[in-house]
């Protein structure tokens, strides 16, 4: 028969080495969580960088530059915090490319069986229905038709915007 001290000293030696175990996945579970969060963040960074690009592109395919006229010296580099990149709607360009708000509101004006006002995309956008709330979705869907994303047939009701041979279809990935 094993003593009293012996089972508590062989029972202290398994949860010393249990605790140990468990300390060395946890290192491991950190590592890997580190090297998953520097991807992700590469991943956005690339996101951006390529959307700021595809905007920079088409505004300069969609600008017309004057016989004779000086080149800029340089290119207008965007500045300040919040600067959004939504590029004009051009053949291939997918909604995958636009800001997530941008995206999502393009994707419920495409799955709308019509047009559709700021006031009904605000609350799909899980955004609360105020007044402030409304009126910076009325700007972001104006910016979607000045850059071709969206029309606006009747003043304050959006719908996807049509284009030679576009079947209407948003493609965001």
């Amino acid at each position: 028969m094993v003593s009293l001290p012996e089972e508590l000293q062989a029972r202290e030696a398994a949860a010393r080495q249990r605790v140990e175990e468990l300390q060395a996945e946890a290192a491991e579970l950190a590592v890997r969580l580190e090297k998953a969060q520097a991807d992700l963040s590469r991943l956005e960074i690339t996101r951006e960088t390529v959307a700021q690009v595809l905007a920079e592109l088409s505004a300069a395919e969609n600008a017309p530059q004057a016989r004779g006229a000086p080149e800029p010296k340089e290119a207008p580099v965007p500045h300040g915090i919040g600067v959004m990149a939504v590029p004009p709607w051009r053949e291939g360009l997918v909604a995958g490319v636009l800001p997530d708000v941008y995206r999502d509101i393009v994707e419920i004006v495409a799955d709308a069986t019509g047009p559709l006002q700021a006031k009904q995309i605000v609350p799909r956008i899980g955004l609360e229905a105020t007044t402030a709330k409304i009126e910076g979705t009325r700007g972001k869907l104006k910016r979607l038709v000045e850059r071709g994303w969206l029309d606006e047939d009747t003043p304050g009701r959006f719908t996807l915007a049509r284009h030679d041979g576009d079947v209407g279809r948003v493609n965001s990935r």
